[in-house]
């Protein structure tokens, strides 16, 4: 029994020695689905991507135990009316400090015809939208359609005198 454990040591160490310098490569993220329940004991499914990067010689004991405890916030949307109908800039959302205005959504309607477009302070942030008489325009995209500069108000430019009404739902990041 001893020879035998001798020998699977012996093995050990030259498979140590040979391979003592070498890194094992980054693996590319996998996803690994995990059901759980929420706070009202709905399932949910969550999505985990591991990531492992190792080096042979640099070996950390690793031990864990007690419990995990993972929840997710929602992201907090804010709401801003639209209501501007004098040609140029008209401050939406005011700015925050050390904070980007995210647009997520996005409605205006006309009562005449009027080019529109989204400002960042004095930057344009969209392009020019033509609307019609009685027209309008809505959009939304859960990641974000347009931001402003850091500290920046989210501001509304009409090229011509006419009312334009709507809304803006963002979020502060």
């Amino acid at each position: 029994m001893q020879e035998i454990l001798k020998y699977q040591t012996e093995l050990l160490e030259q498979i140590l020695s040979r391979l003592g310098n070498q890194t094992i490569p980054q693996q590319s993220p996998v996803p690994t689905p995990i059901q759980t329940q929420d706070s009202g004991n709905r399932l949910a499914n969550v999505q985990v991507l591991n990531t492992v990067r190792a080096t042979i010689e640099n070996v950390v004991p690793v031990s864990q135990d007690g419990n995990w405890i993972v929840s997710i916030q929602p992201e907090t949307h804010l709401y801003a009316p639209i209501n501007a109908s004098t040609s140029g800039d008209t401050t939406i959302v005011p700015a925050v400090s050390g904070k980007r205005i995210l647009v997520v959504a996005y409605a205006l309607v006309a009562s005449s015809q009027v080019g529109v477009k989204f400002r960042s302070n004095n930057t344009d942030i969209t392009g020019l939208m033509k609307l019609v008489e009685g027209g309008g325009i809505a959009h939304a995209y859960e990641w974000g359609l347009f931001r402003t500069g850091v500290g920046e108000a989210l501001r509304l430019n009409l090229n011509a005198n006419v009312q334009v009404g709507g809304y803006v739902v963002y979020r502060e990041v």
